[in-house]
């Protein structure tokens, strides 16, 4: 026979109640945070795990703090490595942060070199080529956009071909302002670029880049570098295909035949007293828009010799003229590879836009062959080679204007051709 004998002891109160409080626990914690060097660090977050506790160090490095029994500190300031202390018994924490050199470390393009981020006091932003990569864009402009403050990017027409100009902190001068645009050091034009092979995008906002390239870079500079190899010693092939469609995102809308004859007749007639359109011709114009597999979209004026032929169609110049989407392919191959001595990097790009119009083959093809070398003969001596090829072949609307081949504006026809006029 087993007998159990239950002991109940009274557990220690705290004044009044019969249960601890919380602030039988509570320990205050005091201390100075300092860097390597033994200065002072104001502003460190001192932060309690896993609880919402926390404070930051004043203008002489030093904290205090109440905390549960059993926390763990958090010590926290950017720029510095993170550190996590338990308190246990302790009353006073002093600690010593050291810089995180994988943030401080970081490069950033400028001028004719490179300098460490921590170092850099200049007005700069910088893209990597994470943010161009796997998109369906033909050309930088059209990656840039929305992606860098106080970049303006324009892209005057979605025509094949057509590139973006660049803005960097608005127009500054009558003249316009545009930034000095170099790739791997050299003035090129960065439509003509193949966005696949773009390693790094700085932009140098300020008038300190003046210094450096001088009265060119008044209105900004913006330095393009391109991908080396690696220090693979098997050789890395990557391939990708993209294909995409696009739509215009709105349809301009126009009016029907019967609405441009009735304010062409309410103008006329407000200017010169007499309608545009003649009794004959509106019925016409109405018959056809009421009855269109009936009637002729063109007839003959029997009361007016000099001009027989009128028009009473009832055309959707916009529909007639544009498509509703196009394609465009893009097709990227590249192999990079080395040693220690020795990294290259070769790519070939082939670029196929089809246009809006459908009774115009526009197009727009773009071939970008890309040769990077870097061969270090020894710690002091690197020979390097970068040979870029670009060929384009665009077939644009003429401008009889100035009769060449600049672009105009997709619904330049749609837009200025009559409702009445007939395809």
């Amino acid at each position: 026979m087993l007998l159990s004998l239950i002991l109940v002891l009274p557990f220690p109160t705290s004044g009044h109640g019969l249960l601890p409080t919380v602030e039988d626990f509570d320990i205050t914690v005091t201390g100075t945070v300092v860097d390597d060097t033994g200065i002072p660090i104001p502003g460190v977050t001192v932060s309690v795990q896993g609880l919402s506790i926390g404070t930051a160090t004043d203008l002489e490095g030093k904290y205090s703090i109440t905390v549960p029994e059993g926390s763990t500190l958090i010590f926290s300031f950017i720029g510095f490595e993170s550190q996590q202390i338990p308190v246990e018994n302790q009353s006073e924490i002093n600690v010593t942060l050291l810089e995180d050199m994988a943030s401080l470390d970081e490069v950033v393009v400028v001028g004719y070199g490179t300098q460490k981020r921590v170092n850099l006091t200049g007005a700069v932003s910088q893209v990597s080529s994470e943010v161009l990569a796997n998109r369906p864009i033909t050309n930088l402009g059209q990656g840039l956009q929305g992606m860098v403050p106080n970049l303006n990017v324009n892209v005057n027409s979605g025509a094949p071909g057509r590139g973006a100009s660049f803005n960097i902190r608005g127009t500054t001068s009558i003249n316009g302002g545009d930034p000095l645009i170099l790739v791997d050091g050299v003035v090129m034009d960065v439509n003509l670029i193949n966005p696949d092979d773009i390693e790094t995008i700085s932009v140098l906002k300020d008038a300190a880049s003046s210094a450096i390239y001088g009265a060119r870079a008044a209105y900004g500079v913006i330095l393009i570098t391109t991908k080396d190899g690696t220090k693979s010693e098997k050789a890395v092939v990557s391939f990708s295909s993209n294909l995409s469609l696009n739509k215009p995102t709105a349809r301009p809308e126009y009016m029907n035949s019967m609405e441009y004859a009735n304010w062409m007749n309410a103008a006329n007639t407000t200017t010169n007293g007499s309608n545009y359109f003649d009794e004959e011709t509106m019925q016409h114009i109405q018959a056809y828009y009421n009855d269109p597999d009936n009637n002729e979209p063109v007839f003959h004026h029997s009361n007016d010799p000099s001009n027989m032929w009128r028009y009473s169609g009832n055309t959707d110049w916009t529909e007639v003229m544009l498509r509703d989407q196009y394609a465009i392919n893009n097709y990227n191959l590249s192999i990079s590879g080395g040693s220690d001595k020795l990294n290259y990097y070769t790519s070939a790009g082939m670029l196929k836009q089809n246009g809006l119009m459908k009774w115009f083959d526009e197009k727009y093809e773009r071939f970008n062959i890309l040769q990077n070398i870097q061969y270090n003969i020894n710690s002091w001596i690197e020979v390097s080679m970068k040979l870029t090829r670009n060929v384009s072949d665009q077939k644009a609307i003429p401008d009889n204007k100035h009769g060449s081949l600049a672009n105009l504006d997709n619904l330049y026809m749609a837009g200025g051709s009559r409702p009445v006029m007939p395809v």
